[in-house]
C-alpha cells in the first residue's frame, strides 16, 4: 500500500507545483518579479579626462510589486568595457504611468557602485594632483541611477538610464540603453 500512497503524493506534487507557478506569474504587475536586462553602455570617466567608452552592461533584478503601478526591487549588474567595468548593487523602484502595456516609467536606484582604479589615465591642462597610495584598492562608493524606460509588451521594456557615482576624483558617468525582460 505504501507505493500507491507514494505515487498519488507525487502526483499531487507534480499537479499542486506548477498550478501554483502559473499563478505568480500571471501578467499582473504585482507580486513577485524576476528580470534580466541587457545592451550598451556609453562611459565617460570625467570632464578632466579624456576617456570615453562604448561597452555592453546587464543587470539581474528581483523584487516585488505592491500593486500594477510601483515596483521595488534589488539589482546587482555590470557594465564593461575594453578599458573598465563597474559593477552596482542597489536597491530600486519603477513608477509605471499605466497599468497595462504599453506604458511608459521611471526609475531610480539607489545603492552600491564601483571598480577598479584608474591607472595611466591622459588628462588635459591643468594636471591634476597625483593619486594616493590607495591606488591598489577597489574603489566603491554610493551612486545613484535615474532613467526612463516604456513596457511595449508585457514582460518587454526597453530603458534608458543614466548611472552617477563619484569614485575619488573620477565621476563616471555611465548612460545605459537596455532591454528588459521581466517576469511578474
Amino acid at each position: 500500500m505504501a507505493p500507491l500512497r507514494l505515487t498519488a503524493l507525487i502526483l499531487a506534487l507534480c499537479i499542486l507545483i506548477p498550478a501554483s507557478a502559473t499563478r505568480a506569474w500571471d501578467g499582473q504587475r504585482r507580486g513577485f518579479l524576476l528580470g534580466l536586462g541587457m545592451g550598451p553602455s556609453y562611459q565617460l570617466w570625467s570632464i578632466h579626462t579624456r576617456d570615453q567608452y562604448w561597452g555592453f552592461t546587464y543587470d539581474f533584478r528581483i523584487g516585488w510589486a505592491s500593486d500594477n503601478t510601483r515596483l521595488f526591487y534589488f539589482t546587482e549588474g555590470l557594465t564593461f568595457n575594453s578599458a573598465t567595468f563597474l559593477v552596482n548593487a542597489a536597491i530600486g523602484m519603477n513608477l509605471y504611468k499605466s497599468e497595462r502595456s504599453p506604458s511608459p516609467y521611471v526609475l531610480v536606484e539607489v545603492g552600491f557602485y564601483g571598480g577598479p582604479p584608474r591607472e595611466g589615465v591622459e588628462e588635459d591642462p591643468p594636471q591634476s594632483p597625483p593619486a594616493d597610495d590607495t591606488s591598489d584598492e577597489d574603489l566603491l562608493t554610493l551612486g545613484m541611477t535615474m532613467g526612463v524606460g516604456i513596457e511595449f509588451s508585457r514582460h518587454f521594456s526597453i530603458e534608458l538610464s543614466l548611472i552617477a557615482a563619484p569614485l575619488n576624483e573620477f565621476f563616471p558617468a555611465t548612460v545605459r540603453l537596455k532591454v528588459n525582460v521581466l517576469g511578474y
